[in-house]
């Protein structure tokens, strides 16, 4: 996306372009209980396979090689202290020790 923006502004001086940083993130992290018992999220966009969905969407349906796509939100911890969802998330994939390559 990155590159079409720059292609586009290459063309076109003076244009603005605005992006949207999109974090891919795995099913684990919704699924891990030690990221969110007591937790909860809010004000996010999750798409799965460029769909988005809405808060009825029953996480554990989430295939392992489904994409999930997660842009902005906020996560809330037990004692009702908040962060980004995605430096949670970043956090979290930083703390995994595992052979499955997360997307950066």
């Amino acid at each position: 996306m990155l590159r079409s923006a720059a292609g586009f502004l290459a063309l076109n001086p003076g244009a603005k372009v605005a992006t949207v940083a999109v974090e891919v993130c795995s099913a684990a992290f919704f699924a891990d209980d030690d990221v969110w018992v007591g937790a909860c999220h809010d004000d996010e966009t999750i798409t799965v396979n460029g769909v988005e969905i809405d808060e009825d969407f029953d996480i554990s349906t989430i295939d392992d090689d489904d994409v999930i796509g997660l842009i902005g939100g906020v996560f809330y911890d037990n004692e009702n202290r908040y962060k980004s969802l995605q430096s949670i998330f970043r956090k979290w994939r930083k703390s995994k020790k595992t052979a499955t390559n997360l997307p950066a």
